[in-house]
């Protein structure tokens, strides 16, 4: 994922499917049990409902990918 890319939350969301765009990305290490050391990185996302939040990667999908599914399932289209 990048600054730029259209997406959606990929977990359930009381407000239903709501768009947002990737506006920056956060790069910090994480420290596990003081030996591994990993990346984790954050996406900053502007909601097309005005809300703004940090997501990680698992928390997100393309908003492309997720209607090509659903019009694959249901016939819906964006």
């Amino acid at each position: 994922m990048k600054i730029g890319d259209l997406v959606i939350r990929a977990y359930a969301y009381a407000g239903g499917i709501v768009s947002g765009i990737i506006v920056g990305k956060h790069n910090w290490d994480d420290i596990e049990g003081g030996t591994n050391v990993y990346t984790v990185s954050e996406y900053e996302v502007l909601w097309s409902d005005g809300t703004h939040s940090l997501e990680l990667y698992e928390e997100l999908d393309y908003f492309e990918d997720v209607f090509k599914l659903l019009n694959n399932q249901q016939g819906i289209s964006p």
